[in-house]
């Protein structure tokens, strides 16, 4: 690892986020990278590891503590992604690593983590006056498409097949088709019978659909239908289907009352991230000390 310009970036915690971003970007450890991805590698590790130090030097990382069953946990995930235990002893010393350095850097890092997570929870509380300025702006947002339960009767084509030819296959619909005008009630038994679909084995039943889950030609019919009515005889790439709507759920519209507990959520999130970031940004302007 002689190949970091500055002896700071042979610490375990550089060493380590070196072996990190080598196999994240190339799929190999630093020892067998290219010169071309090694440098490639020493820049990302000078700015992460130059980072993780600022944080580390902070005020607020003196009140974090990393537990050392996490660190543990850590240092047991890595070891995992390699088939045996010889295989990770021999790629953390190729990495100028040592069980021991190792927990050592994801302490480091474990503790970097911490302190972002304490700085984003310092974000400024999320007011009512920004729920109900969200809500206003988003309204479509907090809107619920209609849904309708579906259920169909498919008869395939194909031509090898004489009963499945085009003029069948429609002469057998039709008849169907006829029996349901009858008794729509029985549209459920008679797709367990005649449905060439798999949906047959749960009686024809699509479940609850909105728009964009069917094919156009059958999501045009079905949503055109009123609850307990039967479609006329849909063409897909699939067939001959008849469509049977069993229930109409309507879109509506959530009040702000039922929507603030998603806006709260979502903003103090991006407060959270907003914070974080400022924060980051500003410690990377700071001047080295």
């Amino acid at each position: 690892m002689s190949v970091f310009p500055r002896k700071e970036y042979l610490q375990p915690s550089a060493l380590y986020i070196s072996l990190k971003i080598s196999l994240q970007r190339f799929h190999a450890p630093f020892s067998q990278l290219t010169t071309k991805q090694r440098r490639i590698v020493q820049r990302e590790v000078q700015k992460e590891y130059d980072l993780q130090q600022k944080i580390l030097n902070t005020a607020e990382a003196k009140q974090v503590r990393v537990d050392k069953h996490a660190v543990n946990q850590a240092v047991t995930s890595i070891r995992n992604r390699y088939p045996d235990r010889q295989s990770f002893d021999t790629d953390l010393r190729n990495n100028g690593l040592t069980s021991t350095t190792l927990q050592q850097a994801l302490t480091e890092e474990l503790m970097a983590e911490q302190v972002l997570v304490r700085v984003a929870e310092g974000a400024p509380p999320v007011t009512d006056k920004k729920i109900k300025a969200y809500y206003q702006a988003n309204k479509d947002f907090f809107c619920t498409q209609e849904e309708r339960f579906a259920r169909h009767i498919l008869i395939t084509i194909n031509p090898a097949f004489p009963e499945n030819s085009p003029a069948n296959a429609q002469k057998r619909l039709t008849s169907i088709q006829r029996q349901l005008k009858k008794e729509p009630a029985r549209f459920p038994n008679l797709a367990a019978h005649y449905s060439e679909c798999p949906s047959a084995l749960k009686k024809g039943e699509l479940g609850r659909v909105g728009r964009g889950a069917l094919f156009s030609q059958l999501e045009d019919s079905l949503f055109q239908l009123a609850e307990g009515e039967i479609s006329g005889i849909v063409t897909t790439e699939m067939g001959l289907h008849l469509l049977f709507c069993e229930k109409i759920w309507p879109a509506e519209s959530l009040s702000l009352h039922e929507a603030r507990h998603r806006i709260q959520t979502a903003l103090e999130k991006k407060h959270r991230r907003t914070h974080q970031k400022n924060w980051l940004m500003d410690l990377m302007d700071e001047s080295p000390a």
